[in-house]
């Protein structure tokens, strides 16, 4: 099933259902009629979310146009989207969420776990329960099908997480910035994935348990690089693979930059370990060993204690 919306004046009565009309170089593909699932109130009319199922019978790769009318008495409101189906093979999409509202697309009834406590299940519009803060720790979505199952992860993270991510992304992407292998061409919830792993090896080396959902400074800076290390290796791995060598009678060709990756994560495991050593130190005498990952500057202080005895402090000397 595909979403889609319309938005109808406020004052007008809303049918049923609404016939839609699929489109492709101009020529009808495929009509039906979509079903309203759920009526929002807007300042500006009624948005009616409608469900529309000819991605049951599309399944040919290419592009379409869909258009959806509504008409009521002499008049008519229509809304046009873009349908692809792509011939490559699709890869599980994960979904990331900042304010608590999973939306699914498919008509499936799911059911959302943290570990293995059921939080709730529903279809379409899920909520994540006011008990869940956000964490890099995924939960996951499950439906079953008689034997078989579906399941996405679904990230629930800050913006602050977020901004690692377009961190990590504008370092990482240089090394594939001319999409040599598509393989190389990550997605978000990849990076939060590198980002997780990140976190854990950090606090593993800090003895810590910061989430990093706000983290800042030294905290902060040392995770991208335990987070990059992370992502170096798995393109390690694939370039190892896609490496090849050609040799001619007067042509030769190596392609292999698994050298300079093995270099980069030996710096960066270097740098990773001595400053984890010296920052561990620096946090465990401030006692900021947990929390968001905020990194706060604290001024110094140095004291002096004396200790005296005589007379007046010992009970010895005063029977």
């Amino acid at each position: 099933m595909q979403k889609h919306k319309i938005l109808l004046p406020e004052n007008v009565e809303v049918p049923d259902k609404i016939p839609y009309y699929v489109y492709q170089n101009d020529f009808l593909i495929d009509e039906g009629m979509t079903s309203v699932a759920s009526i929002e109130n807007t300042a500006i009319g009624q948005a009616l979310h409608l469900y529309a199922d000819y991605d049951q019978r599309i399944t040919m790769p290419g592009t379409y146009d869909i258009v959806i009318t509504a008409t009521i008495g002499a008049n008519s409101y229509s809304t046009n989207a873009t349908y692809t189906i792509s011939d490559e093979p699709e890869r599980d999409i994960d979904i990331i969420v900042m304010d608590r509202k999973i939306e699914i697309e498919d008509d499936c009834n799911y059911t959302l776990y943290k570990d293995n406590e059921k939080l709730c299940e529903g279809m379409y519009n899920l909520c994540i329960p006011s008990s869940i803060e956000p964490s890099l720790d995924p939960l996951y979505l499950m439906s079953m099908d008689g034997a078989s199952y579906t399941d996405k992860r679904v990230f629930f993270v800050t913006p602050s997480i977020m901004g690692a991510v377009k961190d990590m992304r504008s370092y990482l992407d240089r090394l594939n910035r001319q999409l040599r292998i598509d393989s190389l061409e990550h997605t978000d919830a990849d990076y939060l994935l590198w980002l997780k792993a990140g976190m854990d090896r950090l606090n593993l080396l800090l003895t810590t348990t910061f989430t990093m959902t706000l983290a800042t400074g030294a905290i902060r800076d040392l995770w991208l690089v335990a987070s990059q290390v992370q992502c170096l290796r798995t393109r390690y791995l694939e370039e190892g693979l896609t490496s090849f060598n050609y040799s001619g009678s007067a042509v030769q060709l190596d392609v292999d930059v698994t050298q300079y990756l093995d270099t980069l994560i030996s710096q960066l495991e270097t740098r990773l370990d001595n400053d984890a050593t010296k920052l561990r130190l620096t946090l465990h005498n401030r006692g900021l060993t947990s929390g968001s990952g905020k990194y706060v500057q604290q001024s110094a202080f140095a004291g002096a204690l004396g200790v005296s005895r005589g007379p007046a402090a010992s009970p010895i000397f005063r029977r």
